[in-house]
């Protein structure tokens, strides 16, 4: 039942001085109650703003509201503002019960940009095949026009019809050398699902200037496009995935965790983060035991790698010019592993208590850490508490702190070759600083090494390699 006090604060308040109070009473009110729109589209045609004008004419196209055929018939006789014009046009077609559109087809030569793509819009929405053909022809004629104005706005007009017939004019916009045509050629993708661009949707996510429009329209295509990422995602570059992954959490929860699960395997820390994220984000939890195995392998490889990298941190002598920033990238690199297992965590514990405890873990309170230890070891089963728990702890205080390994030195060079021979494509950050640290240090000894990295398939490896060669040389 509706609360009709509410419904009538809506009506009054669409009789506000304010524009955008108006025009969202009236947008909340054709959602909750449209049969009530007729008590205050009279006043908002009327309405002092030109907004709220526009506002009531996309109103009654939007909702069918063909008694006001007149009025609009009026106001695209007497009215010469364009992005009116250009409104009325498009509800009259929406309402338009005849095939008659003679009188619109002659806006597809109107010297006005908007009247012009209104026209094309409605003719290509609502008209008969024959009037439909001839707005088509005059959008090719856009497209192939070459000027930036025409093409953008042949890019609106396809991207409002969400017709997917209309990829084939997409070709020449996104290719084309301005980054606002292409931004608006992309974001057509994404509104008439042209699968056919995919591909070039994923481009953008590479490209700073198309990045935020390409990760909007990927979402908005949503499950039609995760297939597509899902089958393609192991051929993209670590921060393609990183990028992607984080997409899918804002996606469909059942394709998305798919996608995500089918991936859990990734070998890059910073992409499992994302992964696992994602999956926290999307409130998955596992379905059965295999999914539970799966994160229960990832939680105990993480751990094994972190307590590696720790072994080779408390090792690696301090206050040392040359070794300090391969210390800064290797504290950072934990981090990011301790990060993916507290998300893998989330997904099998209490999310909120999880979440509570990364906080006041990355807090520099000693309380808070201290807390958080607390709580991790009465939300723990023992299992994890035994595996986690001491790890945790010793990450918190030798790294943070520095305080002095019991264990004995390794010689550093030892430590330098087990950071180059570990079989993990997540630390080739870590690799690299190895590299600049030999190079520094003039370890001559790491000549072959070197050499064989000169030849990694990764070209970043490979050119770290050549300039370490060139300063051991």
């Amino acid at each position: 039942m509706r609360h009709f006090s509410t419904i009538d604060s809506y009506k009054q308040r669409c009789h506000s001085d304010y524009p955008l109070e108006v025009i969202a009473c009236m947008q909340t009110l054709g959602e909750i109650s449209p049969e009530h729109l007729h008590d205050v589209l009279p006043a908002a045609l009327n309405h002092s703003s030109l907004d709220v004008q526009i506002a009531a004419v996309r109103t009654i196209g939007k909702y069918q509201l063909s008694s006001y055929r007149q009025e609009l018939e009026e106001l695209r006789q007497t009215n010469k503002v364009p992005s009116l014009q250009a409104a009325v046009i498009l509800s009259l077609c929406a309402l338009q019960t005849n095939k008659d559109f003679s009188w619109c087809l002659a806006y597809l030569a109107d010297e006005s940009l908007p009247m012009r793509e209104a026209a094309i819009i409605a003719l290509i929405k609502y008209a008969p095949v024959p009037a439909a053909k001839l707005a088509k022809q005059r959008l090719e004629e856009m497209v192939a026009s070459g000027h930036k104005e025409e093409m953008l706005s042949a890019a609106q007009i396809i991207a409002s019809t969400e017709d997917p017939g209309l990829q084939s004019f997409l070709q020449p916009l996104i290719i084309y050398w301005d980054a606002d045509v292409r931004r608006k050629a992309i974001e057509a993708v994404g509104m008439i699902h042209a699968s056919t661009f995919f591909p070039a949707l994923v481009e953008g996510l590479s490209v700073p200037t198309l990045k935020n429009t390409a990760a909007k329209a990927i979402v908005h295509l949503d499950e039609n496009i995760l297939s597509y990422l899902g089958g393609n995602f192991s051929h993209y570059s670590v921060d393609l995935k990183i990028t992607l992954a984080k997409l899918f959490g804002m996606m469909s929860k059942k394709a998305a965790v798919a996608v995500l699960l089918s991936n859990i395997n990734e070998k890059n820390d910073q992409v499992m983060a994302a992964i696992l994220e994602s999956l926290d984000k999307l409130l998955y939890q596992p379905a059965h035991k295999n999914e539970e195995n799966v994160l229960e392998d990832e939680i105990r490889k993480s751990l094994d790698r972190i307590e590696f990298l720790l072994e080779i941190y408390q090792q690696l002598p301090v206050n040392q010019p040359a070794i300090d920033p391969l210390k800064d990238i290797i504290n950072g690199h934990i981090q990011i592993i301790w990060r993916q297992i507290f998300f893998a965590l989330g997904c099998r514990y209490s999310r909120e208590v999880i979440h509570k405890i990364m906080t006041a873990i990355m807090t520099a309170s000693e309380d808070q850490k201290s807390y958080a230890q607390e709580l991790l070891q009465v939300t723990l089963n023992k299992l994890h508490a035994k595996s986690i728990l001491p790890l945790l702890v010793e990450t918190l205080y030798k790294i943070n702190y520095q305080s002095a390994a019991t264990k004995e030195k390794k010689d550093p060079v030892i430590l330098f070759q087990s950071l180059l021979d570990y079989p993990a494509s997540s630390f080739l950050l870590i690799k690299l600083a190895t590299i600049y640290v030999i190079a520094q240090m003039q370890l001559v000894a790491f000549k072959n090494e070197l050499q064989v990295l000169a030849e990694d398939e990764n070209p970043l490896m490979r050119e770290t390699a050549l300039w370490g060669l060139g300063r051991l040389s």
